[in-house]
């Protein structure tokens, strides 16, 4: 993994540093955020194609300008929760 994406959340691609998840044991998470994963669950159970819809949603509704919007869900397929290879 590149080590500029180990800093990220590996669901949703939002920065690390502002917000873990938890494990189930109740220790921070070193790969999802806590949007994405709560006392080791996903919150959002959902196919990669809705997630897209979802979180494009949630960004726009932030502020987030089309580009950023866009270079994350491109960024998606990338991460270990949507990667399967």
């Amino acid at each position: 993994m590149n080590t500029n994406m180990k800093n990220m959340c590996q669901s949703c691609y939002m920065p690390l540093l502002q917000d873990e998840g938890s494990e189930m044991d109740g220790t921070k998470s070193t790969k999802y955020c806590s949007y994405c994963y709560r006392n080791g669950k996903f919150v959002n159970e959902m196919p990669l194609e809705e997630f897209k819809v979802f979180l494009d949603g949630v960004m726009k509704e932030r502020g987030l300008n089309f580009l950023m919007r866009k270079l994350t869900i491109f960024m998606l397929p990338n991460l270990e929760r949507w990667n399967k290879k």
